[in-house]
């Protein structure tokens, strides 16, 4: 399982500041190929950690696009565990790798059960220890439970963070032309009110206005964020906006940040 370390400071915005002259027009485009991807190798250390009985929350807003095999994320550790989602034609999957050959591949939710090709919140929840404690909201829905195996656990991760990539995955699933609009990860799991806080009626809000702000850890606006000393996004970095862990755009340039 994971958990999330410690507060981060540098780069955090302070709290008077957060939302003022919040704008959310741009997202990140062209992530169609294993060569263009969003990428930290920076700072991770403090991104999760080992402790056990901890809780996270992910939030995503995107264009989802329902063809194709697509990577959302993919989060890897020293030891050669890794987590990570993607999309095989209309389900989302989660898999687990603990560093052996016993990973856990689960899918998670059918797209082509309600959402097609259209802008998405999606929001994803750990509220205890075994993949059936996953949980996952989609633009506004009710908690569709994660349980197609209820009685696997979530493998511990026991050794710091080395990469993470988003719109990516060993070079093999990749966006397929979705824009990523916004990517927030928060300490501790959303009751199913926080998780309809965040979607706010599918108008974009500023998350470190939320009522669980004080537990946002990571925040990229994928185009609109800033360094908070007059550099933007802008084509080459993706500035985390409550954190330190800013994304490099590899085979990426500044064509690359569209209208949302």
């Amino acid at each position: 399982m994971l958990g999330l370390g410690n507060t981060l400071t540098g780069g955090v915005v302070p709290a008077a500041a957060a939302g003022a002259g919040f704008s959310d027009n741009k997202a990140i485009n062209g992530m169609d190929s294993g060569s263009k991807y969003l990428h930290s190798t920076s700072n991770l250390t403090d991104v999760f950690t080992g402790a056990s009985q901890q809780t996270w929350t992910f939030v995503m807003r995107f264009y989802h696009n329902s063809t194709g095999n697509k990577g959302f994320f993919h989060f890897s550790f020293a030891s050669g565990e890794s987590i990570y989602m993607q999309n095989f034609g209309q389900t989302l999957w989660w898999t687990f790798v603990n560093g052996t050959s016993s990973n856990d591949h689960m899918p998670i939710y059918t797209t082509g059960g309600g959402i097609g090709d259209e802008n998405v919140t999606m929001i994803i929840t750990k509220t205890g220890d075994t993949l059936e404690d996953l949980k996952l909201y989609a633009n506004g829905s009710s908690a569709h439970d994660t349980n197609q195996n209820a009685t696997n656990t979530i493998p511990v991760i026991t050794s710091a963070m080395s990469d993470l990539k988003l719109g990516y995955r060993g070079g093999i699933f990749h966006f397929s032309t979705n824009k990523f609009n916004d990517f927030a990860i928060f300490d501790g799991s959303f009751s199913e009110a926080e998780a309809t806080e965040a979607y706010n009626s599918d108008t974009t809000m500023d998350l470190r206005t939320h009522s669980r702000a004080s537990d946002l850890k990571h925040y990229w606006l994928m185009g609109d964020g800033d360094d908070g000393e007059g550099s933007d996004d802008d084509g080459s970095t993706i500035h985390d906006m409550a954190g330190d862990s800013d994304l490099d755009m590899y085979g990426m340039d500044a064509s690359d940040i569209v209208d949302w």
